[in-house]
């Protein structure tokens, strides 16, 4: 296999202040332009090209196990992690990389140091790494973790790859690609990053958990003289939304105005609009809004997730939604994502599943919108851990409130919820009873349907939602699952499927577990 390297280069926390910036040049395989002496389509010689790192759910999630336990977070980054993986092996395809003119060493020329009289044309090197952007790098360098990991006596579990326990101390490993972060008690801490460090280059020696995936953290330190304490973390990105903005609102060529949400008032989002300003640009600016919204700011997933799916036909009425949710970014100023459990909460807290439907309530789509909060919460204490969320359309459009409440009940159990308290039993190692799991629901005939195992007017669901009520029967048949009523007023995750009025949005806001300073 042929392929070429070129170099990339950016600024590292470009969102910080200027001190906090650096420079940073990578050098990367184009693994889009993959070439065979043969003729054979590069992608048949490819032996392993997925990966998966662990998802921020994953993460979140074993920060509360970790509050729940009393362990300690610290983090390090793996230098070169994919170079740290083996490319080149007897049984695969040898790998060739092209180097830029420029990289050549003197030795390539006739000349020397002079450089004029190249001996080569077009000369290619084995290669011998993972080199970043080759198809396989990132399958391998998980591969090659992996057998590390279980050298050292770690073990995962099967779908839920880069989340380790390990057998003896019990101590959680999350890893997303070089990001390592290790939640353990003080006394197990050192002992293994010091193994780790054997098999494994790091840039830095470990630290506290601060910066993590684009958000900074400020989680409670383990009090040994008061080891029953609340741990606390909040999450923020408002270095990342500030800069965001001050890049959209140089492009715009105006201040932005102050408004009280991200939302666009449905009349105004129901107008046809020409093309839009902001077409050749959206994409960019959504991208960044997404990653936002995933990490640290679920109260914009409505409206992000809105305009993702409108990236290739823009309009001026999407500038005009763009406007509006960058003009709530800059209003609305600092905030955070909240969580709080201590081991207090350990044996009580059981998670919960806020899943809500909108039926075509998109002015733009009829198919409804589904929506979903995951959290651990203890109901004795009242104390909260946010996990996960989602903003998701549905596959059919539904023809009553009972079907997308039923088609969003169902998915989310399935997909997030069941995964979720499988992971979590993981990572608490038997340190208490199996996890309950309790799907909250504002819809009584939603809740009559799964709780019957059938219903005859929503009997046409498995052929065309794809979705069966009778397997979300049999869980609560089982024990595996509670579904109860949640009146709308309170249901944490309403929030994620319409566009709120102020009122009800800053409702919304706090039943996500936002703080605003």
């Amino acid at each position: 296999m042929l392929g070429r390297a070129f170099q990339i280069l950016g600024v590292k926390g470009e969102e910080l202040a200027e001190n906090e910036q650096s420079w940073k040049a990578r050098i990367v395989f184009q693994g889009s332009n993959v070439r065979t002496k043969s003729g054979t389509p590069a992608t048949d010689l490819y032996e392993e090209i997925s990966n998966a790192p662990a998802s921020f759910a994953a993460a979140r999630a074993a920060l509360g196990v970790a509050s729940l336990r009393g362990f300690q977070g610290t983090l390090r980054d793996a230098e070169s992690a994919y170079l740290q993986a083996l490319l080149d092996a007897p049984t695969r395809t040898p790998a060739f990389v092209e180097l830029p003119e420029e990289w050549w060493p003197d030795s390539w020329y006739h000349d020397g140091s002079k450089r004029s009289k190249p001996k080569f044309v077009r000369p290619h090197c084995r290669l011998l790494r993972a080199l970043y952007g080759h198809p396989e790098a990132g399958a391998l360098w998980e591969k090659t973790l992996q057998t590390i990991m279980t050298e050292l006596g770690w073990r995962n579990l099967q779908g839920h790859g880069g989340v380790f326990v390990h057998t003896k101390s019990k101590a959680i490993m999350v890893v997303y690609v070089d990001d390592m972060l290790l939640l353990a008690s003080l006394r197990d801490t050192g002992r293994h990053w010091r193994a780790l460090e054997k098999k494994v280059d790091f840039k830095e020696a470990e630290g506290n958990l601060e910066r993590y995936l684009g958000a900074r953290y400020r989680f409670s330190d383990f009090d040994t003289k008061s080891p029953k304490a609340l741990r606390k973390l909040l999450t923020d990105m408002d270095d990342y939304a500030a800069s965001a903005c001050a890049k959209f609102e140089a492009e715009y060529g105006k201040r932005l105005s102050k408004v009280s949400t991200p939302h666009l008032p449905a009349e105004e989002v129901a107008k046809l609009g020409t093309p839009g300003r902001f077409a050749d640009s959206c994409a960019s600016h959504v991208a960044t809004l997404l990653f936002l919204g995933r990490v640290a700011r679920p109260d914009i997933s409505v409206a992000v997730q809105r305009l993702c799916r409108v990236v290739s036909k823009w309009t001026t009425t999407h500038d005009s939604m763009l406007l509006r949710l960058f003009s709530y970014l800059r209003s609305r100023g600092p905030i955070s994502l909240v969580a709080e459990l201590g081991p207090m909460d350990l044996e009580g807290v059981r998670l919960l599943l806020w899943s809500d439907a909108d039926l075509c309530g998109d002015p733009e789509d009829t198919k409804s919108t589904s929506g979903l909060f995951i959290e651990l919460e203890n109901p004795e204490t009242g104390h909260r851990w946010p996990i996960s969320r989602a903003v998701r359309r549905q596959g059919a459009t539904a023809g009553s409130t009972a079907e997308a409440e039923t088609v969003a009940l169902c998915s989310a159990v399935k997909q997030d919820g069941i995964p979720l308290v499988e992971l979590i039993d993981f990572m608490l190692c038997g340190a208490r009873r199996p996890l309950e799991l309790e799907a909250k629901v504002d819809n009584t005939q939603c809740l009559a349907a799964v709780h019957r195992g059938y219903s005859k007017k929503l009997r046409y669901l498995e052929r065309i939602q794809r979705i069966a009520i009778g397997s979300v029967h049999e869980l609560i048949e089982n024990g595996d699952l509670v579904a109860t009523y949640a009146p709308t007023d309170t249901h944490r995750g309403d929030g994620f499927t319409k566009a709120l009025v102020p009122a009800k949005f800053i409702t919304a806001r706090e039943h996500m577990s936002m703080q605003v300073a």
